[in-house]
This record gives C-alpha cells, structure tokens and sequence, in this order.
C-alpha cells in the first residue's frame, strides 16, 4: 500500500469518526433538552400543587383531591419520560 492509500484510509477512517461522533453529541444534546423540558414541566405541575393548597387554605377549604391526583399522575408520567431518556 503506498503512503498516498495510507494517508486517504486514514483521512476517510478520521472523517467516519467524526461524523459517528457528532451524530452521536447531537443526539445527547437532544436528549438533555428533551430532559430540561419535562423537568421544567414538573416545577409547572409542582407549582399548581401548592397554588391548590394555598387556595383552599385561604378559603378555609379542602383541597380538591380529584385535581390533586390528577396533577400526582401528571408528573409520574412526566418523571417516567425522563427515565426512559435515560
């Protein structure tokens, strides 16, 4: 094999690398946006919770634990996404 072949796997074989890679730091950097986004999903969620509670508690009232389970559910499945991210 002559240096010119040499020099062109080697080049080719760098190039391969490269791509693969990038594809690869692509992709992760998706993921961790996908993963911020549901995280910042569940501060929305978590915040509702206590806007619940903080209302029933000015009306001398009981939280409404329909929505309270509801929102519960909410963020288990928002917590399961991100796991399967993983």
């Amino acid at each position: 094999m002559s240096l010119m072949d040499k020099i062109k796997n080697t080049t080719k074989d760098t190039a391969s690398t490269i791509g693969a890679k990038s594809a690869e730091l692509v992709e992760t950097g998706k993921m961790k946006i996908n993963k911020a986004q549901l995280e910042a999903e569940i501060k929305v969620k978590k915040r509702e919770i206590g806007d619940l509670v903080y209302e029933a508690h000015k009306i001398d009232s009981e939280v409404d634990a329909e929505k309270l389970t509801l929102i519960f559910n909410e963020i288990g499945d928002l917590e399961n996404k991100i796991e399967e991210l993983a």
